[in-house]
């Protein structure tokens, strides 16, 4: 699929690639599924997974170090808190 151009040669690609992804889930027979959708997808499982808020905020093209990130997720790891405690009492 070109992304560059739309069939009407307008070149509205955010349409064709929101059409690209539908077609895809459906095809893949996954929940409907948005760009929108997919980027909180990733960002949760970088944050499960314990990947620098820092490093993810770089990913996402923020220049805030992780400010809107921690602010948005802050509760996707609610056991973190129990985690760093832990280290405390090794």
């Amino acid at each position: 699929m070109n992304l560059s151009k739309s069939k009407n040669g307008k070149g509205n690609c955010s349409r064709d690639a929101k059409k690209a992804l539908q077609a895809a889930c459906k095809r893949l027979g996954l929940p409907a599924s948005t760009q929108r959708s997919l980027r909180r997808m990733f960002i949760t499982r970088c944050i499960e997974k314990g990947i620098d808020v820092k490093v993810i905020a770089q990913w996402q093209g923020h220049h805030d170090g992780g400010k809107l990130i921690l602010g948005t997720y802050s509760h996707v790891r609610n056991t973190h808190p129990e985690e760093m405690a832990k280290l405390l009492t090794v």
